[in-house]
């Protein structure tokens, strides 16, 4: 940036801008159950996870919890990675 003030002086300045990607989410793949049955979700390239629903999961905060779904969901998982960048996927777990 080059600025001039009411006098004519000038000066500049210049900023480093970087761009980091988003995480790349590595989610299992879609499922299906029987019911009763337990599906094991896994994300993966994060250091924080948080799904949704957090409803008849083992713990909606880990990289791999167990669900225990009594009906077909759609669970979504919010991965953070070490720059606190956020990315979202999801899987669907069926029930039969």
């Amino acid at each position: 940036v080059l600025v001039t003030d009411t006098t004519g002086c000038q000066n500049t300045e210049s900023v480093f801008v970087s761009i980091i990607p988003l995480p790349i989410v590595n989610i299992t793949n879609d499922t299906t159950i029987c019911f009763g049955d337990t599906a094991s979700l896994n994300a993966s390239n994060g250091v924080s996870y948080l799904w949704t629903p957090k409803i008849n999961l083992s713990n909606d905060t880990i990289f791999n919890p167990l669900a225990f779904p009594t009906n077909t969901n759609q669970y979504l998982v919010l991965v953070t990675d070490t720059n606190g960048c956020k990315n979202l996927d999801s899987i669907k777990v069926s029930v039969q």
